[in-house]
């Protein structure tokens, strides 16, 4: 106990008369603080401080809540936390949940139990579990098993992070708005520990509190089996993921007051699979019906980077489980092959698959999916899955049906006359045995992002956009001039795992990284070079023109019939040194670091790091710059707007109007600075 807050308790009982009785609570305090300080573990001690100051109330713990802004209380217990940097305070891996483990596997989450004592809040939990890839790199423990397809992180993962700027005299702020991220990665991989989502940054430039936080992905996340059926329909669910990040928006709305931020003042934020699931909740009857009609509101607005909706139907969900507990059956040698598994399985009674499956170790699970389905990867079959399907183009607008069709005709063209000219082992190279990149095409061929379970995940989440019966809540929208080549890059020779080992290295030519990555004989390089250059801008650019028209307009369009307050974007960075500027350009989650206002010297997504140039940096960080002050602005008032005062003249951003000829904005930089304009292309 310092000695600012010792006086501030004296005045107190001098007041009262009462020296004696303050002497004596002060001795009790201080054995308290010693026994604590011995007791070891995260939780500190397991005695609780309460002292009652008899005539007004306060306990002891008030008072060095009020002295000391690193220790808070939650409704589970007190908290406390670190100073970041000289600006921002921390607190990290507080429990938003019981663990996920042992009965709790594949049902919805519950509260945390509360403690004693003070729960030391300065360290990262652990990752969820998944296969170690380029989206899940947290802290230095797990830096050499990016590329290597090794399963790491736990199923206990369920906590969060926050981040507060601090006022000028030390102490936290007040009624900030609040920035929850959900993290993206297929909804297979990820965390909210990577360096990419350090919120620092953010919260001091934006003057708000951020959250981010993990949430259970791949075969934990999202797995639906009859087998496993309890007769609770959030149990039942299948979406697991998606009922954590509910948690965790409760735990925020009841807590986030006593860190500083406005419950009521709550931005959802998410980008690739994040997105969608945010735009799962929007439209879920679960969330809808429960929270938001009975006046509890999770989230007050939304921004959606990189998103849309994909939703399985729950048959394909049970022949994914099905799927998954074959290869289970492989690896222990209970079967020879996935189709004798899938004999075996057909023949086991319910409760022998629920027994299989709650008594199975996840790891061995999750290698299991990794070597039954990793080889069986393929990088354009899974792409074309990714198209939209005849029910979906269904519901565009008439006159826009037909440029949509023609797009996905020709993607599809495209990806059978690549197949017949390239030799199907040439192909197979493209993605080479040992990577990670093919394991987790794999994986994604094996677990859905959500499955359509009609309670929690709407049967058509478009449907219900399309009738005005979703969550109506302030929403920015967009996406990357260049989304899909993020997903060419990756099969490439499993590109991730080459920028990551070869971090710094400045490559000066395209037809050097060619050289460097070619996985074809050398006879063949003038043909396969020329189908590479020609074949991949043009598959990016159908595939980026189809994800920009499901995923940002069709979305936009439906939701701007009942709500005036949205605002389209496009991301259009791309000043990466050669060959990158070719390779990924302003590719799929690229956006992402200049949100958290992470565009400096070591910071951010991987293959950002490598974009990061001496010469690109004013013109990133001011493009970083202008983003957030139009984010903080949308969080305060649910509009973008203007933000004049904060951060000089901005372009004004004009809500969604109309499909044809409505405007986005553009956010490009040069060099130098920032390029931010309105367009209606």
């Amino acid at each position: 106990m310092n000695k600012d807050s010792i006086d501030e308790a004296k005045g107190c009982w001098e007041e009262e008369g009462t020296r004696r009785k303050y002497l004596a609570v002060v001795a009790v305090f201080l054995c308290a603080l010693f026994i604590a300080s011995v007791g070891g573990g995260a939780i500190v001690g397991a005695v609780h401080w309460f002292s009652v100051l008899p005539s007004t109330g306060t306990t002891a713990i008030d008072l060095q809540v009020k002295s000391d802004p690193l220790l808070v209380k939650t409704s589970y217990g007190l908290v406390h936390g670190k100073v970041w940097d000289t600006y921002t305070y921390a607190w990290l891996g507080i429990p938003y949940a019981k663990p996920p483990v042992g009965e709790l596997r594949w049902k919805a989450p519950q509260n945390p139990e509360p403690w004693s004592g003070v729960l030391e809040a300065t360290s990262f939990s652990d990752i969820p579990m998944q296969i170690a890839s380029i989206m899940c790199v947290a802290d230095e423990s797990y830096e050499d098993e990016i590329a290597s397809g090794a399963v790491i992180g736990s199923e206990d993962c369920l906590y969060l992070n926050i981040w507060v700027p601090k006022t000028k005299d030390g102490k936290l702020p007040s009624n900030l708005p609040v920035f929850v991220w959900v993290y993206g990665g297929a909804d297979i991989s990820g965390s909210s520990s990577m360096p990419l989502y350090y919120g620092a940054n953010l919260a001091r430039k934006a003057n708000a509190v951020v959250v981010t936080f993990n949430y259970r992905v791949g075969i934990e996340g999202w797995f639906y089996h009859p087998a496993l059926k309890t007769g609770d329909p959030l149990n039942d669910s299948g979406n697991y993921g998606l009922l954590d990040i509910v948690k965790a928006l409760e735990w925020v709305k009841n807590n986030i007051k006593n860190f500083g931020g406005n419950p009521d003042m709550i931005t959802l934020a998410g980008e690739s699979a994040g997105a969608m699931n945010i735009l799962a909740l929007i439209t879920s009857p679960y969330v809808k019906q429960q929270y938001f009609d009975r006046g509890v509101k999770l989230f007050h607005r939304a921004i959606l980077e990189s998103g849309g909706i994909m939703a399985a139907s729950l048959e394909k969900a049970e022949q994914s489980a099905n799927l998954i507990l074959a290869s289970l059956l492989v690896k222990k040698g209970s079967a020879s092959s996935i189709n004798d598994a899938l004999n075996i399985i057909a023949g086991m009674s319910q409760d022998e698959i629920k027994s299989l499956l709650r008594n199975a170790d996840m790891k061995e699970l999750y290698e299991a999916v990794r070597d039954c389905s990793g080889a069986q990867a393929d990088l354009l079959s899974l792409m074309s899955g990714l198209l939209p399907s005849d029910l979906l183009i269904g519901l565009l607008p008439s006159n826009i049906q037909p440029v949509v069709s023609d797009l996905v005709s020709q993607m599809n063209d495209l990806i059978a006359a690549i197949m017949s000219l390239v030799p199907p082992e040439l192909l197979s190279s493209l993605i080479p045995e040992d990577s990670a990149g093919k394991y987790l095409m794999g994986l994604m061929n094996v677990v859905s992002m959500t499955y359509a379970d009609g309670y929690v995940v709407a049967e058509n989440p478009y449907v219900r956009l399309r009738d005005g019966n979703y969550i109506k809540v302030p929403v920015i929208i967009g996406s990357c001039e260049e989304e899909f080549k993020f997903f060419l890059s990756m099969g490439l020779s499993d590109m991730a795992s080459y920028l990551n080992t070869t971090f710094g290295r400045y490559i000066p030519s395209l037809s050097e990284y060619l050289e460097a990555m070619r996985p074809w004989p050398e006879e063949l390089a003038p043909f396969l070079d020329w189908l590479l250059l020609v074949g991949y801008d043009l598959i990016s650019t159908i595939g980026t023109k189809l994800w920009e028209a499901v995923g940002t307009d069709l979305v936009a369009t439906f939701m701007s019939k009942y709500q005036a307050n949205v605002y389209v974007f496009r991301f259009c960075w791309n000043q990466e040194p050669e060959p990158l500027d070719f390779l990924l350009g302003a590719c799929h989650s690229i956006d992402v670091p200049f949100v958290f206002g992470n565009v400096g010297d070591g910071k951010g997504f991987p293959y950002c790091n490598f974009a990061w140039t001496s010469e690109n940096k004013p013109g990133r960080v001011a493009l970083s710059n202008a983003i957030i002050a139009y984010i903080s602005n949308f969080m305060r008032n649910g509009n973008p707007g203007d933000p004049d005062g904060l951060l000089g003249s901005l372009p004004f951003w004009s809500n969604y109007k109309d499909l044809i000829g409505y405007e986005r904005i553009i956010f490009d930089a040069t060099d130098l600075k920032a390029v931010i304009y309105m367009s209606d292309q």
